[in-house]
């Protein structure tokens, strides 16, 4: 199977799908609430490759653009909680000032690189695992995002770790996916009101929230 297939109009669709990135985040910083549905997703594209999909990272370029061009933004934080590896996400924040890339992910999904070792370390799920055991995992890696103390918070949010995903080997319920939602809407980031931004790679869709607003997968 082709991963990163091609077709004359696809350069402009990826460009799309980063601007409506980009255009959630700056809705969120400007204090509004907005919802963007996109295709195709990112987080697996590099800094020097495309892969799975992917073709421009769409959270990866909302996070630079808001770090170069908002003074609310100091330090940002991206959360991954796809089953697959957002290897272009690491590869791109890794060398981005001021900001950091945590994930809960399954170590056996494709594609995997090697951690590298300037992001949070990464948060590794057994095939099969249960409601329970991810959301406690999550819970470390917010916890390791609330010691980075983000201006702004990401979250690249993939839905196949779903018990009934046909490439995935992962057990989640879909109330597993609103407990999720709700525990990321529950970080406190330092400023009031301070903004996340919610990239959904699956069901391809950008939300930007308050950091007390409540996410709903549904």
């Amino acid at each position: 199977m082709r991963t990163r297939p091609f077709f004359p109009e696809i350069f402009d669709l990826a460009k799309l799908s980063a601007g409506a990135a980009i255009g959630a985040a700056e809705h969120a910083l400007g204090g509004q609430s907005a919802f963007s549905l996109m295709r195709p997703p990112g987080h697996h594209t590099e800094r020097n490759r495309v892969m799975g999909f992917c073709y421009l990272n769409n959270i990866a370029i909302a996070v630079a653009k808001a770090l170069h061009s908002s003074s609310r933004v100091r330090r940002a934080a991206i959360l991954d909680f796809d089953c697959h590896h957002g290897n272009g996400t690491e590869d791109i924040s890794g060398a981005t000032k001021g900001c950091c890339l945590s994930r809960c992910i399954n170590p056996r999904a494709i594609p995997h690189r090697p951690h590298d070792a300037r992001q949070l370390p990464q948060l590794s799920t057994a095939a099969g695992t249960r409601p329970e055991q991810f959301l406690a995992t999550l819970d470390e890696g917010l916890n390791r995002i609330r010691n980075f103390q983000p201006d702004l918070l990401a979250v690249s949010a993939g839905f196949d770790s779903y018990k009934d995903d046909p490439i995935t080997s992962m057990d989640l319920e879909i109330e597993t996916f609103y407990e999720i939602g709700r525990r990321i809407a529950d970080v406190a980031l330092p400023a009031p009101n301070a903004p996340a931004l919610r990239v959904l790679l699956y069901w391809k869709a950008a939300t930007p929230v308050s950091s007390r607003g409540v996410w709903r997968p549904s």
